[in-house]
């Protein structure tokens, strides 16, 4: 099943998201600033499967993975680990995750988050982009991929 792109809709759910657990406020990114996927950045995926097959990724820089894993874990931003901030990260993208899931006109399931394979690739699996967000928080990228699975 073809769905439309859901790109506004992504947008305000991580924007909600992001406010509501993190307490920072998103904004469109211009296109020079479009997060991608490398050696210093966080990638947090679930993926979704039923009626729908597909998956949502949340790429960011390290400081933001820094900043979200200080303050969902209250603990200074310099004592951060990777894994804190994998997990920080994962959580958020779970919560967008399933907000996106809830759109979705017939029945999903929901994957556990998980980094994505590779270093630096965010997706694992053949698919169309049915949305790409790129926003900004504190001058810094956080880039939603919405991909739909080939079946």
């Amino acid at each position: 099943m073809t769905m439309p792109t859901f790109r506004g809709e992504i947008e305000q759910i991580t924007e909600s998201v992001w406010t509501t657990v993190l307490g920072m406020p998103l904004v469109p990114a211009s296109a020079l600033r479009r997060q991608e996927a490398g050696p210093d950045t966080f990638a947090g995926r679930v993926c979704i499967d039923g009626a729908w097959a597909g998956e949502v990724v949340v790429i960011c820089s390290r400081t933001m993975a820094r900043r979200a894993a200080a303050l969902m874990f209250e603990v200074p931003a310099a004592e951060a680990s990777d894994s804190d901030m994998q997990d920080a990260l994962n959580e958020l993208t779970n919560m967008i995750g399933g907000n996106f899931k809830a759109l979705l006109p017939e029945s999903c399931r929901l994957s556990l988050p998980s980094a994505p394979p590779g270093v630096g690739v965010p997706v694992a699996t053949a698919g169309t982009v049915q949305g790409n967000v790129s926003l900004e928080s504190e001058g810094e990228p956080v880039n939603v991929v919405l991909i739909e699975h080939a079946r």
